[in-house]
């Protein structure tokens, strides 16, 4: 049984072994695709300003000092320029809604794969196949602990740390979301405190470094960084804690024989 730096300095040691690949992963679906999304939405937006006339009412406005309030600048652009402006941002959210979830697949078969370098073709393509199984997995979850939460926050806790391992269990043991969540149930049922408790350590050593991320004028730039290191990490650092249980589980039943 690993104690819990011991899963922290070999998820850290894999990360870098792994980090070729990780940054790929992060470039492509992530970095790239975030700056061409923000440079087209401000291409559209200054095209959107000029065919709708809305430019000429804002810089109306310009002489009106920081008292302007937002209703006169909605007035000025019109109702035209809103619709547009509320669908780019529509797409621009789903969008990175989309190729976040192919990362966090991604992660995890980098994770579970034995070789520390890949293409980054290779990898999306292996990806492909779980999108929808993964957002099916994921509303499922999220419908069900909403309801837990509604009765009492307790159960909802309780059945979130019982479902931790269970995107794991789909991608990579190939099992439908019944079975992922019947497994990682199974998997956790007698080590849930140990679960919670690497659960919330984990997450206060990374809560305190994200406040770096607030700094003003870069923050933006530092949570893409922030994204490129934890986010990798943390698929790492539960994958080598479900792995270290199914071998402590196995123990556990052999002793019993």
């Amino acid at each position: 049984m690993k104690g819990f730096g011991q899963l922290f300095v070999e998820s850290w040691k894999e990360f870098f072994a792994k980090i070729l690949i990780i940054f790929k992963v992060w470039a492509f679906l992530l970095l790239i695709p975030s700056v061409v999304l923000a440079f087209i939405f401000i291409v559209l937006f200054v095209i959107i300003l000029s065919v709708t006339g809305a430019g000429a009412g804002l810089v109306g406005l310009t002489g009106l000092g920081t008292e302007t309030s937002l209703t006169n600048i909605w007035q000025a652009l019109g109702f035209r320029f809103l619709i547009p402006l509320i669908s780019l941002g529509v797409i621009f959210i789903i969008a990175i809604i989309v190729l976040s979830i192919f990362m966090g697949i991604s992660y995890i078969n980098i994770g579970f794969s034995k070789k520390k370098e890949q293409s980054f073709r290779k990898v999306f393509n292996q990806a492909k196949p779980y999108f929808w199984k993964y957002v099916g997995l994921f509303f499922v979850q999220m419908l069900a602990l909403f309801g837990l939460f509604l009765l009492f926050m307790v159960p909802g806790i309780i059945f979130m740390v019982y479902w931790i391992f269970s995107f794991y269990i789909l991608i990579i043991e190939k099992k439908g979301i019944r079975g992922s969540l019947r497994k990682s149930k199974a998997v956790v049922r007698g080590r849930w405190w140990r679960v919670f408790g690497y659960g919330l350590l984990l997450s206060l050593i990374i809560g305190a470094a994200s406040f770096i991320q607030f700094i003003p004028f870069i923050g933006a730039i530092i949570s893409l960084a922030m994204n490129f290191f934890f986010t990798p990490f943390i698929i790492l650092f539960f994958k080598n804690f479900y792995l270290d249980l199914l071998v402590t589980k196995g123990n556990v039943k052999k002793k019993k024989r």
